[in-house]
């Protein structure tokens, strides 16, 4: 399972994460976003996070943990979702990745991955109400696929 993968299923247009607001492409209705990464898992893995301290956490976690969370033979490195407005939710993740206190705890680590610039984000926008199952359903694929979630995916 990866980002071709999920543009054959109707995801769109990928963009830069770290600039998604910019674009102005964000949709203003529910639904799924994948975070792929174009980098190759780090020889070093930082130890300190871009990520925004939220409640006065710490968002890095220790590169043993990123070694272990890492997916090898995919680019896809979170997978989340919104029954709000993507544009809402897309926009808090790309806040919270530049530094700012937001709540978008979930997905944390890929703001740990040494180069953000390789960060992209893509969609696929879904009715009320079918949101959190579509989620489901492609973070248990991708589990039975690797045996485990996407990097930045802690729980199901």
């Amino acid at each position: 399972m990866n980002r071709v993968d999920l543009e054959k299923r109707g995801f769109g247009i990928w963009t830069p994460l770290r600039n998604a607001r910019e674009v102005g492409l964000l949709p203003n209705f529910p639904g799924v976003y994948a975070v792929s990464y174009a980098g190759e898992a780090p020889l070093d893995w930082p130890v300190s996070s871009c990520g925004g301290w939220h409640k006065g956490r710490n968002p890095a976690v220790h590169p043993d943990r990123l070694r272990a969370e890492w997916v090898e033979d995919t680019d896809l490195v979170y997978i989340g979702k919104t029954d709000r407005t993507l544009a809402k939710r897309i926009g808090e993740f790309e806040r919270f990745g530049n530094g700012e206190p937001v709540a978008h705890w979930g997905g944390r680590l890929v703001w740990q991955l040494p180069d953000p610039a390789m960060l992209t984000i893509g969609w696929l926008e879904l009715a009320p109400g079918q949101a959190s199952s579509a989620e489901a359903a492609m973070l248990g694929e991708f589990f039975d696929r690797y045996g485990k979630l996407p990097f930045a995916n802690l729980r199901r």
